[in-house]
């Protein structure tokens, strides 16, 4: 008996497992163009040959660009196997996400809702894409994880906890906007938490945190040891704010880039961008802006113009909270864009389907809020993330899997609801699924309308090896696949006055 009920629960593994594999090789082989966007290879091969990057660190996440540099370092400039690397991650993001959603809410739930995200074809699309999306979830699923056996193994309680904050911290350097996160889940240990023991509780908490902090101290001091200011991981936060909140702003419109011919051209590099920004606010203010300074600098630039129309801002923020649940999947990159296009023709989940389910089980759950709260926390990070800045796919994506395991909590609900004939609550459960489905799949048309006549933009082939002057590892290696150029139209026109 034993003995078959273990091979039952590894049968839904496998059974998750294969089918995560065969979509993600659907569209390695079916809908990829392998475009790659080259930005963290061209500073990997630079950093791998010991170049010394200078204020460029800190527009790029620490460790994705310490992947590239060893992956460049090691192998050299192949980049084909790092995109069926990042789908093989993606795979293994989604058995994590079943062993997260037994912890939550009990195998079959969690079968179903890991199964939904296994066959979410957008992020595939942002699992392939050189940007360390697939990593933010690897390391936040692990962290929530841990987070929560840190209840059910009194014994290892504060191993679970240091093992939550490692894997916390190295989503933060993946990507800074997990860092709220780490809050949520100190205050989740020290006080929602159901633990009996107040002390306890505490010492557990500071272990998470203490533990968190680790990786993201030793990028922390670099920056102050460097660049001589506090710096807690990158300083393109104003960069990003203006681009969401600045003239012209408007999902799924970003501020249009400033007029930069003041400064001359750009830097010879794929992503210039960023220090375009910062020669900018030194131009303009007179005297050489440090990194921090010029986040600020633009910080204050967006607040400004939101000061000046409130009304007009509220409506901005407004538009991009409800683009954050639409079903529409805003790219910012004309490889993903197109990939994206390709995908609708194929029998894959798409985000509307997701968010409304998701959304309909976060209010049928709501009374379990104590133990579901890291799930709603990380939700609610993304979302004000995506409010404050942008609500594109890469900035919401990464709570996906979090709405999957609510929809899927959800279906379990009705399904109860339906066994136990509570018909009524059935009923209204079943209007409200399609009321958001609605509100997530019709406004905004004009929107994406206008925003999809700027989206035909040409995958022209680009070798990041192009840049260097110096022999590179790998240089040898023949023909890469083409990449597109430019990487991201960051500037896109907005909707006008």
């Amino acid at each position: 008996m034993s003995q078959a009920r273990t091979k039952t629960d590894f049968t839904l593994w496998y059974v998750l497992y294969l089918c995560a594999l065969a979509a993600r090789t659907l569209y390695f082989f079916g809908i990829s163009t392998h475009h790659f966007l080259v930005k963290y290879v061209y500073f990997g091969m630079q950093a791998s040959q010991g170049h010394d990057l200078g204020t460029r660190v800190l527009d790029l996440s620490p460790l994705y660009l310490a992947f590239w540099t060893a992956w460049v370092r090691i192998f050299g400039v192949r980049q084909l196997p790092v995109e069926a690397l990042q789908l093989f991650v993606g795979t293994v993001n989604c058995l994590l996400l079943f062993a997260v959603g037994k912890r939550f809410f009990g195998k079959r739930t969690a079968f179903a809702g890991a199964l939904l995200y296994a066959l979410y074809g957008n992020v595939i699309i942002l699992e392939a894409l050189f940007e360390p999306f697939v990593w933010v979830v690897f390391f936040g699923l692990g962290c929530i994880l841990f987070l929560e056996r840190t209840s059910g193994e009194s014994g290892r309680a504060g191993l679970n906890a240091l093992l939550a904050g490692l894997a916390g911290g190295l989503a933060v350097l993946a990507k800074p906007n997990f860092l709220p996160f780490v809050a949520l889940g100190f205050l989740w240990l020290a006080v929602i938490h159901e633990n009996p023991a107040p002390r306890r509780r505490i010492r557990i908490a500071l272990v998470f945190v203490l533990a968190a902090a680790l990786p993201v101290s030793t990028v922390t001091v670099r920056n102050a040891l460097r660049f001589h200011e506090f710096i807690l991981v990158t300083s393109d936060f104003g960069k990003v704010f203006y681009h969401g909140n600045g003239p012209g702003a408007g999902q799924p419109f970003m501020a249009p880039d400033p007029a930069m011919e003041e400064i001359g051209p750009p830097p010879p590099d794929p992503d210039s961008l960023h220090e375009m920004y910062r020669r900018l606010a030194s131009a303009r203010e007179g005297r050489p802006l440090s990194p921090g300074e010029s986040s600020r600098y633009w910080t204050g630039q967006a607040l400004s113009h939101m000061a000046s129309s409130p009304t007009k801002a509220l409506g901005v923020l407004a538009k991009k909270a409800l683009f954050f649940f639409h079903g529409y999947e805003t790219h910012l990159v004309a490889s993903a864009y197109g990939e994206y296009k390709r995908s609708l023709s194929w029998p894959l989940v798409r985000f509307g389907i997701i968010a409304a389910l998701g959304a309909l089980g976060m209010i049928l759950l709501a009374g379990r809020w104590r133990a579901l709260f890291p799930l709603y926390g990380l939700v609610g990070v993304y979302f004000l993330s995506a409010v404050i800045l942008m609500p594109t796919s890469r900035y919401r994506a990464p709570a996906a899997w979090v709405f999957c395991l609510f929809a899927a909590g959800g279906g379990a609900w009705m399904v109860r609801a339906l066994r136990e004939k509570r018909t009524a609550a059935l009923i209204m459960a079943l209007l409200a699924a399609g009321a958001l489905l609605a509100a997530f799949t019709w406004p905004g048309k004009q929107d994406i309308a206008d925003f999809e006549q700027y989206c035909e933009w040409p995958l022209t082939s680009i070798d990041p090896r192009d840049f260097l002057p110096p022999e590179i590892p790998g240089a040898a290696d023949g023909p890469i696949p083409k990449t597109p150029g430019p990487p991201a139209p960051v500037g896109i026109p907005g909707p006008g006055p």
